[in-house]
């Protein structure tokens, strides 16, 4: 079967284009060290703050769009947004994990957490991907920041 014609655009400007993951590892690692705790949550909110009231802010993630649309029938954009999951797992879970072994989360719950949060962030670059404006973005993200505070013990 013939690819769609969106997986034809959207697999070249994603899967043959290495410096996407490598940004997003990039900023990912400057905001998120997993060395400070759960002090770097907020940080991570924070990060979500500026992308959603940037210029493109409300047009979600191009990996996430590209998902959303074309991850289960364009095997090279799956895999990349694998990796983008990949890259925000591995820089969340650190953060729990250190939060966990100072004794300010319940250790039991890094993975819940790592999940939540990673749910939450593709669900939020498809909510602004389908119209939502940023006011209504920056109030999720306010809301979900407040939820994780209530993690901390």
């Amino acid at each position: 079967m013939a690819a769609p014609k969106a997986a034809t655009t959207m697999t070249p400007a994603l899967s043959q284009k290495p410096e996407f993951m490598a940004s997003t590892k990039a900023m990912l690692a400057a905001t998120l060290t997993g060395e400070q705790g759960f002090v770097e949550l907020a940080l991570f909110f924070d990060m979500q703050r500026q992308e959603c009231s940037g210029a493109t802010g409300d047009m979600g993630c191009m990996a996430i769009n590209a998902q959303t649309e074309m991850g289960r029938r364009d095997d090279k954009i799956g895999e990349l947004a694998g990796q983008y999951r990949g890259v925000l797992t591995g820089r969340l879970r650190p953060l729990f994990a250190t939060a966990a072994e100072r004794g300010e989360i319940d250790a039991s719950m890094v993975d819940t957490y790592v999940d939540m949060l990673l749910a939450f962030t593709v669900s939020l670059a498809v909510a602004a991907r389908s119209g939502a404006s940023t006011d209504e973005l920056l109030r999720q993200i306010d809301s979900m920041e407040r939820l994780a505070n209530t993690w901390r013990l």
